[in-house]
Formats: structure tokens, C-alpha cells, sequence
């Protein structure tokens, strides 16, 4: 584990040097330009403001040749628009950066909606109506654009994550303080722990914590805080004494630092938390799993709709593909391959094939385990030459919206596995066939291929724990991000 030293009192954060602890070494903070982040950002929501009025205006009334009234309402729209977005905090880097996945969605539909209100509402009293029909195209179009603008976005934000990390003390010298600093100090983490403060009861030797990683002792922490510039004070869930607790809050309150509790739930996203009092105990309480009766039929409808829409647009395509597929190889243009869905069931799914019909002589002695969770092969020699540009962009994957259609699968959900491999780990993979499988998922957006299957297995579990229609907007809006960027695809 890394732990930075404490500051003196003449040093800044920014210039912290690289400081070793049992051997690793914790990288120096670096400055950044913010103002480039909100640039990008403010830049992305207009140009989607912008793509969602065009959109609309040219599905209302077909192609007109803006006016310079329109394109003045146009301009004011978009100051309009970034002053909503301003007020939600959206381009604030301390808020953003700190959001999780759930929050910053909740925050960017929140603005989206407010925002559409406000420049219909001002281009009606402006005289120019922006969108000469009813907000039912510009509402869903803008919200669209939207969500995939800052979906990209977002990746400025996580390769910012190191250099925005907050300073942290740790109140506690157990394993359990030790074992939370850790993960602070993982590379994937919004927080860069300093060290350790011990309790009334706390101690190294006791703990069996590293003594160079206390900083200080809790009657202490308000100077400990202010001498290593710390930002984030962060309790875990040990017992600590009413006195201690006052004495914590009370110190970061003066010198106004974050106080955080460590209440780790596994696979709970933050939306499903709620903080409730009764009888003088406060207590996190996780809301019911929201996927009823209801919700599944209003799920079913996005899925129909979304599948059937797309299926419509993209019909030319799909049959240059299949073209495409029949011409350059031996061998029908569908795959057909047996997967398992909600229950256990299984069904067919379809996608374009990507291989040639008889893969033996091209694999050179390769094993191939088909009941490995997750198997796919990298740079795997059975692919045609078009199966694998169709592979590197998930086009292969499109006929399965027929598969959504029909009820086989969902939009979003757990990707569904081949049944020799369900087969062979039912147990391991049980959890995963609670919803029906999807087309795309939380795993996929996440890494695909580059994950292994303990982490691909937590990711589906995340999803069904968690499931609600924004999730599932979040996911296919990611969707495009992944595609393009071919992270995982193999």
C-alpha cells in the first residue's frame, strides 16, 4: 500500500514529490486545465442543443433554410442552455468529477429537461417559436444527443481521477482503517490517502498497522488536517465513542473538510441508499429492487420501440452487410448459436457470421475450451476478413434486435452465454438469469473482452441489483462511445 507523507507547512499539493511506502510509490500531483474540461463540455451541450433543435425543426417541417430570426433564437437558446447546465453544477470539476455513474446521469436528464422547458417557454415569449410542433420530438431527441455527448465527455473525467483525488485521512488504526486505505489508494480511486489517525483505543502495535502510516491521534486531528492540507476526513464503520464522533465532526467542520462514513454495500448503487432516522439510531436503508410487474412491461415497451425503430433505419445497411457477407465467403450470412436467458431458458440467436464455414485447418493446433465463462478468442484466426471488420464495430451483433423483438432477449441487460458454458458453471453464472439477456450491458461498456469473468459476473450482478429505465438510457448511450472506441472488441 502507498501512503503519501505528511506536508510541511510551506508545501502544496501540486508539489508533492513521489513518496514510497513498502516499495510503491504514490505519484505527484499535477495541475490541469480545468478550463479546457468545462470548454469541452460547454462546447458538447450546445453542439446537442443544437443537433436536437435541427433534428426536430427538419422532422416537424422538413428542410427550411434558417432565418437569421431563427438563428439569433438559436443563439440565445444556447446561452440559455449553458446557464441551466451552469446552475446544476455540471460544469463544476470539484461536483462533476466526484458524481457517480447514477449521479451524473440523474444531474444531465434533470438539466436536459428544465433546459428544453426554459428555451420553449423563452423562444415562445421571444416571438420565435423554436420548434413549430409540440415538444414530443424535441424533448427525446435532445436528451439523446445529450446523454452520448457527455457519455463522452465523461472520459476527460476518468483520466483526470488521479490528478483530482482527494487528500484523505483515515480515522482508525485497525485493519479495517488499513484495509479502506487501500483501496483509497487504488489508481481507480477519487481519493489519495494520506495516512491514518488512531482513535482513543487505537494503536500500530495493537493494530498491527504500519506505525509510519499515523499521522496523528484524534485529539490531534484538526491539526493533522491542517498541516497535511487534507481535504477529506473518511471514518470507517468501527464503533467510536459520541464524544469522538463530535470531536471529528467539529474539527471538520472548522476546517472545512469533507466527513465521510464507510458504509460499503456490495453491487448497491448510491440511488438505491436513503439515510433514515428512528428512536435516536441513523441508519442506511437500501430501497426494494424496482424491477416489478410495472417496470418490466415499461422495460418491454423501450425495448420494442428502440429495437424496432433502429431495425427500420438501419434495414439498407444491414442488407450491404449481408451482401457483403454472402459475396467475400463460403456459407449462409447468419450465425446461429443456442445462448440462455431469463430462467434458464434457452433460445436461438442470431448474428451475422464472421467465420469461415470450417474452422479447423485455420485454428493451427489452437484449443479452443467452450465452456470457459466469457470465452472469446483474441486475434482469433477463423475470421473472414469482412467478420472482422464487422467484429471490431459489434455489427455482427444487429440481428439480434430481431431476437429483442420477438422477446428472446432485452435491449440492455446480462450479455447471454453459449450453453455449453452456462452448462458447465450453472452455479457460478445462476445470478445472470434473473433478466432476460441483452444485446448490451453494463459489462460491455465497461471494458468487453478486456475484463475476465469475475468482474464481468459482479458488472451483470451490478445491473439487475440496480436496474431502472435511466440505467438502462445511461448504458445505451455508452453503447455508441464503446463501439467507437473498440475498446475490448475482439
Amino acid at each position: 500500500m502507498a501512503l503519501r507523507r505528511a506536508l510541511r507547512p510551506h508545501e502544496s499539493a501540486e508539489a508533492l514529490q513521489e513518496i514510497a511506502v513498502d516499495g510503491l510509490a504514490v505519484p505527484s500531483a499535477v495541475s490541469f486545465s480545468r478550463v479546457r474540461w468545462t470548454r469541452r463540455a460547454a462546447t458538447a451541450d450546445v453542439l446537442s442543443l443544437t443537433a436536437g433543435l435541427m433534428a426536430t425543426r427538419f422532422l416537424v417541417t422538413g428542410w427550411v433554410r434558417p432565418s437569421g430570426s431563427f438563428l439569433l433564437t438559436l443563439g440565445l437558446a444556447a446561452f440559455l442552455w449553458l446557464g441551466v447546465f451552469q446552475a446544476f453544477a455540471l460544469y463544476d470539476w470539484d461536483v462533476v468529477c466526484r458524481f457517480s455513474v447514477m449521479g451524473r446521469l440523474r444531474s444531465t436528464i434533470s438539466a436536459t429537461s428544465v433546459g428544453v422547458l426554459v428555451v420553449a417557454i423563452v423562444g415562445a415569449w421571444w416571438g420565435h417559436l423554436l420548434i413549430e410542433a409540440s415538444l414530443g420530438w424535441l424533448v427525446p431527441l435532445v436528451l439523446t444527443f445529450e446523454l452520448i455527448a457527455r457519455s463522452l465527455v465523461s472520459g476527460s473525467i476518468r483520466r483526470q481521477k488521479a490528478r483530482a483525488a482527494l487528500r484523505t485521512i483515515v480515522i482508525g488504526a485497525d485493519h479495517e482503517a488499513a484495509e479502506l486505505a487501500r483501496r483509497l489508494a487504488s489508481p481507480d480511486s477519487w481519493f489519495s490517502p494520506l495516512g491514518l489517525i488512531a482513535d482513543a483505543n487505537g494503536s500500530a502495535a495493537i493494530s498491527g498497522a504500519d506505525p509510519r502510516w499515523i499521522v496523528g491521534h484524534i485529539d490531534e486531528l484538526e491539526e493533522a488536517i491542517r498541516r497535511n492540507q487534507a481535504q477529506c476526513v473518511f471514518m470507517t464503520s468501527s464503533p467510536l465513542s459520541g464524544n469522538d464522533a463530535f470531536r471529528i465532526s467539529q474539527a471538520c467542520r472548522r476546517t472545512k473538510a469533507q466527513l465521510r462514513l464507510s458504509a460499503d454495500i456490495a453491487d448497491v448503487f448510491t440511488s438505491r441508499l436513503s439515510i433514515e432516522s428512528a428512536d435516536d439510531l441513523t441508519s442506511a436503508v437500501v430501497g426494494p429492487l424496482r424491477l416489478g410487474r410495472t417496470q418490466a412491461a415499461l422495460k418491454r415497451c423501450f425495448d420494442i420501440t428502440l429495437a424496432f425503430i433502429v431495425l427500420l433505419v438501419a434495414l439498407p445497411f444491414l442488407a450491404l452487410i449481408a451482401a457483403a457477407v454472402k459475396l467475400t465467403s463460403r456459407g449462409p450470412v447468419l450465425f446461429r448459436q443456442e445462448r440462455i436467458t431469463k430462467d434458464g431458458r434457452a433460445f436461438t440467436m442470431y448474428k451475422f457470421r464472421t467465420m469461415v464455414v470450417d474452422p479447423e485447418p485455420s485454428l493451427d493446433g489452437r484449443v479452443i475450451d467452450l465452456t470457459q465463462p466469457f470465452f472469446k478468442m483474441q486475434e482469433d484466426p477463423r475470421l473472414t476478413r469482412v467478420g472482422r471488420f464487422l467484429r471490431s464495430f459489434s455489427l455482427d451483433e444487429s440481428p439480434q434486435l430481431w431476437n429483442v423483438i420477438r422477446g428472446d432477449m432485452s435491449l440492455v441487460g446480462p450479455r447471454p452465454l453459449p450453453s455449453e458454458q452456462v452448462a458447465a458453471h450453472e452455479a457460478f453464472l445462476r445470478p445472470r438469469h434473473e433478466v432476460r439477456g441483452g444485446v448490451t450491458g453494463l459489462w460491455q461498456v465497461s471494458g468487453r473482452s478486456d475484463l475476465d469473468s469475475e468482474q464481468a459476473l459482479q458488472l451483470d450482478r451490478m445491473y439487475i441489483e440496480n436496474w431502472s429505465l435511466g440505467l438502462d438510457l445511461y448504458i445505451v448511450a455508452k453503447t455508441f462511445g464503446a463501439v467507437l472506441r473498440r475498446r475490448g472488441a475482439v
